[in-house]
């Protein structure tokens, strides 16, 4: 009789919906983890390719001295 109660077609249709939502959370979840993984690992390959001066580097300090006159860092 608890066989027959556990296979009813709404019990069969939530877990089914369950397993649905799950099913489309987890890929989501890989989407999410894929599309960070490739753009950082595309912008790692352009910063040692040096095809468009992709650097870490931020703007403006690759070009500033940063020495005095006496030899001391800013």
């Amino acid at each position: 009789m608890a066989d027959a109660e556990n296979l009813k077609p709404s019990s069969i249709c939530y877990r089914q919906f369950g397993a649905s939502c799950l099913n489309v959370v987890v890929q989501l979840i890989y989407v999410v983890i894929f599309c960070v993984f490739a753009l950082w690992a595309t912008a790692a390959a352009l910063e040692v390719l040096h095809l468009i001066d992709v650097s870490t580097v931020p703007p403006g300090l690759k070009y500033v001295p940063y020495l005095h006159h006496d030899g001391n860092v800013y």
